[in-house]
């Protein structure tokens, strides 16, 4: 059963109070104020809706949300905003609460910069720097210098899997694919070196010259 029972024409929502869900994990960390739940709570009518996505995640609103539950309110107006993922939702909820003038400290923005860049795909953390230094307001050095001990050890878990791959044999095509998210195709160029070339001669047994003194030979071998 769904958990909508209005839509009106300006898309905002009607949902059940219970069935929005408040994500701690992706939430900024700021000041909650019971104060502003108390204000907010004789006002209920007057508030604009909270935001939450097709999950009815909460992105924005926490203030709001809990007020409704003060007063004990069955429903609450929403409007939704789709998001493709965990770190896609904590990014709008950063940009909504910075809009509010609840500033994240400097330690809080690197805490939030690694959460996002940790749960991001490796092909999309290239992107993901220059919006995060975006939504923070802080310069990319900021953000590269936040996220370098993560490219690190991104990078030797990834080696170690392309070695472990390759030690298994898996083709060049397969490793690609596990790695990187997609498959070498048409002439593929990889560079190699050979050395050596001196073939070991045989060395049997029955051919071996025993060269040592007389009187250190035992014939046991």
């Amino acid at each position: 059963m769904s958990n909508v029972v209005e839509l009106s024409a300006s898309s905002v929502n009607v949902i059940a109070v219970e069935a929005v869900l408040f994500r701690k994990d992706l939430y900024p960390r700021i000041e909650f104020s019971a104060t502003t739940v108390q204000k907010y709570a004789e006002d209920l009518d007057i508030l604009p809706p909270i935001e939450v996505n097709q999950r009815n995640e909460l992105i924005d609103g926490w203030h709001r949300w809990t007020a409704h539950k003060k007063v004990e309110s069955k429903t609450i107006r929403t409007t939704v905003t789709p998001t493709a993922s965990d770190a896609e939702l904590l990014e709008f909820a950063i940009e909504r609460n910075s809009a509010h003038g609840l500033q994240l400290s400097q330690d809080d923005k690197r805490d939030m910069a690694r959460k996002i860049y940790g749960i991001t795909p490796e092909k999309d953390r290239d992107a993901a720097k220059k919006r995060l230094a975006r939504i923070l307001s802080v310069s990319d050095r900021t953000v590269r210098d936040w996220l370098s001990r993560i490219d690190k050890d991104s990078k030797a878990a990834r080696d170690k899997r392309i070695f472990d791959m390759w030690l298994a044999c898996h083709t060049f095509k397969a490793i690609a694919a596990e790695v990187d998210g997609h498959v070498l195709d048409g002439e593929i160029e990889i560079d190699g070196a050979y050395f050596g070339g001196y073939i070991r001669p045989a060395n049997l047994k029955e051919d071996r010259i025993d060269r040592r003194l007389a009187e250190h030979q035992t014939g046991a071998r």
